[in-house]
């Protein structure tokens, strides 16, 4: 038998080694609906992180200055202090106010505990 009888052209099977057209879409639809899914779930993070981080900020700097004003008896306006220290600044870019001994931002106000209020149960 020589290799020439062995394998007929005619006998051969054509293997598709590729993706049809049909497939490649049902792939794409797919990965669009994973990234509609996590792209807001994604962006809601970065914001609660950033919240997290200007709260951190806030209480280092009302630390620090407090510190300043007990330990050194430094007349320094929290302006001033924030200036000279290069102290971290908002990162969602909101800005900072010293009002009634505390920090706030303009983007981030935080929320005291006893400004909380309860949700009410519905009455029936």
């Amino acid at each position: 038998m020589s290799l020439g009888e062995k394998y007929d052209a005619k006998k051969v099977i054509k293997i598709n080694d590729g993706f049809t057209l049909i497939e490649l879409l049902a792939t794409l639809v797919i990965l669009g609906i994973i990234l509609a899914i996590s792209v807001p779930s994604i962006g809601s993070v970065i914001a609660r992180a950033e919240e997290k981080a200007c709260h951190s900020n806030q209480q280092l700097i009302e630390d620090g200055y407090e510190r300043l004003m007990l330990y050194e008896n430094s007349d320094m306006t929290i302006t001033v202090y924030m200036d000279s220290n290069q102290l971290e600044q908002c990162p969602g870019h909101g800005i900072y106010t010293y009002v009634d001994d505390q920090i706030t931002c303009s983007k981030h106000p935080r929320v005291d505990e006893g400004q909380i209020e309860p949700e009410e149960v519905p009455w029936l």
